[in-house]
């Protein structure tokens, strides 16, 4: 028979609903999870945002159009700096895809290094792609935020 394990012994015991959504005070919130294509950020968003959507360090392709998932038109939006400023006033309950969460398709340009071929040695490792730095960052940021709770 196995002992019994209360929270915070083994399993920390949490909701990750109460982790998304609105900012309240004193709590950080995730907006947006992240995937990825090699030219394609896709940002999933669990809860509507409002009139409008901002994300940091994201810049889109020049010229490029930004859609819903499921949506039929592109979203507005803007670049200020490193950031995408994403105009959904026009975008009405009824043309929501789901009701759940919603999947913004972000083209982006992606310029990840390929070594050069005096740099490559065997039995030496080889430099860790941006897609995995990106995702230890956000383990490590979301365990952060989990730790808070």
């Amino acid at each position: 028979m196995r002992p019994a394990q209360t929270p915070g012994q083994y399993k920390v015991g949490y909701n990750v609903l109460e982790s998304v959504g609105k900012p309240t005070e004193g709590k950080a919130v995730i907006e947006a999870f992240f995937t990825s294509k090699p030219e394609v950020l896709y940002a999933i968003i669990p809860s509507w945002p409002g009139r409008e959507l901002v994300l940091k360090s994201v810049t889109p392709k020049p010229q490029a159009s930004i859609t819903m998932l499921g949506g039929k038109s592109n979203i507005p939006y803007r670049v200020m700096g490193t950031n995408v400023v994403m105009d959904l006033s026009g975008v009405t309950p009824d043309m929501l895809p789901c009701q759940w969460a919603h999947t913004l398709k972000i083209p982006v340009e992606r310029e990840i290094p390929k070594p050069k071929a005096n740099e490559v040695k065997e039995g030496k490792p080889q430099e860790e792609k941006i897609e995995d730095k990106l995702e230890k960052v956000l383990i490590d940021r979301l365990g952060d935020i989990l730790k808070k709770n």
